[in-house]
């Protein structure tokens, strides 16, 4: 008489073997399915020890102090964290940070699309006024600004993290305020083969971290910087710390960060990649096994822009020019940033979710730049925004 499946459950009498696999597959939400077993039983709390820390997403400092104190807590050889989503802001928002008006960045790749952003411009109850104001007192643009005594727990907390899981590390996702000096502390990252850092804009001048030792990154292959708060010769580093680098994606660089020099810094950085001298600045490093770099523009989401616009389609026009003469160079489909930070956290974990689960992230070349047609919605869609009423 066969028994009741209560006498024989098929968990407790898989080979580990076995449960090793499927829980491999399985624990790539960040850490939610690994949660959920080591809690099912004994059996299962151990078979999943070495797995279930493979993929982690930590949102803010209380959840990164927990995840320190628990490496304090297991085997160093059982926290093997393969993919790690780090974000500077609390899921709640809480914890730590100011609210005040803030122009931030980000939007979904996938929702809502560029044509319906500028329908719900359009179609809202917001009247035209000077951009200066709006950017400073409208409810919409409401964002998160870290305080200084946050910021230097958690650069510790990142350091601290890092160095801990540093050696089995090979996708690794950071969303920073303002990271210039580029948030990666100098430590050797074996196996790491796809970074991602989003910038948010806080008003802040500097993001510091330890500029002692050699950041090693030899298996580093995809790059993607989102953000203008990046400072071309840290790039260069990062670019020259990267000897395998065949990948590079910029989202919203194109804005430039020199001021008035719009474009140039990027222009720059593309020249070096492609091995064309530059006619002004610092040389910039070709990695010997660089393929591609993709370009995401971010115009400017903001009324009364119209100054801005005119500089974005300016330097929009000069990098087609560019991709047109060099294949290297793919202009994406233009993304406007989002609302406000929440947003851009979101965005960078979906995109992250989706580099662990497979997918392609950042990296899709479907969406090619449809240039003169979206030069047509913002002469639409926009520049009547900033007329008076």
């Amino acid at each position: 008489m066969v028994g009741s499946p209560a006498h024989h459950p098929a968990l407790s009498t898989c080979p580990p073997e076995i449960l090793e696999r499927i829980f491999k597959y399985a624990c790539v939400d960040g850490g939610i399915t690994g949660s959920s077993l080591s809690l099912v039983s004994r059996y299962i709390h151990n078979v999943s020890m070495g797995i279930r820390y493979q993929s982690i997403a930590l949102d803010g400092l209380t959840q990164m102090r927990r995840f320190m104190c628990l490496l304090e807590t297991i085997p160093p050889n059982s926290a093997r964290v393969r993919d790690l989503f780090l974000s500077c802001y609390d899921k709640d928002g809480a914890a730590a940070v100011e609210t005040r008006p803030l122009v931030s960045l980000s939007m979904p790749l996938k929702k809502p699309s560029w044509t319906q952003r500028l329908r719900r411009v359009l179609s809202s109850k917001a009247t035209c006024v000077p951009e200066s104001i709006v950017i400073r007192g409208s409810p919409q643009w409401a964002g998160r600004k870290t305080d200084d005594e946050t910021r230097i727990m958690l650069n510790d907390c990142i350091t601290k993290i890092l160095s801990t899981v540093a050696s089995n590390l090979e996708v690794l996702t950071m969303v920073m305020p303002e990271p210039w000096e580029v948030p990666l502390p100098h430590l050797d990252y074996p196996v790491l083969q796809d970074l991602t850092l989003f910038a948010t804009q806080e008003g802040r001048d500097w993001w510091h971290i330890s500029q002692t030792g050699k950041r090693s990154l030899p298996a580093l292959q995809k790059l993607h910087l989102a953000g203008s708060q990046y400072i071309p010769s840290n790039i260069a580093t990062l670019v020259n710390d990267s000897p395998s680098l065949t990948d590079i994606c910029f989202s919203g660089l194109e804005m430039g960060i020199s001021g008035f020099e719009t474009g140039t810094d990027l222009r720059n950085i593309l020249l070096g990649l492609l091995g064309l001298p530059i006619p002004i600045g610092e040389p910039f490093p070709r990695p010997t096994s660089f393929q591609r770099c993709l370009i995401r523009p971010r115009p400017p989401s903001h009324y009364g822009a119209q100054f801005s616009y005119a500089r974005h389609v300016t330097v929009l026009d000069d990098l087609q020019k560019l991709a047109k003469d060099h294949h290297e160079v793919v202009v994406l489909r233009s993304q406007l940033w989002g609302l406000d930070v929440d947003e851009i956290v979101e965005e960078a974990r979906d995109l992250w979710l989706d580099t662990v689960a497979g997918g392609l992230g950042c990296w899709d070349e479907t969406e090619v730049d449809r240039f003169a047609e979206e030069l047509s919605l913002v002469s639409y869609g926009y520049l009547p925004l900033s007329c008076s009423r």
